[in-house]
């Protein structure tokens, strides 16, 4: 399992949250992502360093 973090982040880029998880590869932890996508303005999923998604709300 491979470790990755979600950031939610509010307008303006302030960081509200962090979410941690363990999935197998890059796409299960984006389809995990997505299931946030209503508690922020906008999302991003890194592991380490990389920068894996990003989601931002349509009316952010």
């Amino acid at each position: 399992m491979t470790r990755y973090r979600i950031y939610l982040l509010e307008r303006g880029g302030r960081l509200i949250d962090s979410i941690e998880l363990n999935c197998p590869d890059d796409e299960t932890a984006i389809n995990e992502m997505e299931r946030y996508v209503t508690q922020a303005a906008s999302l991003q999923l890194w592991n380490g360093r990389r920068l894996v998604g990003r989601t931002d709300s349509p009316d952010s």
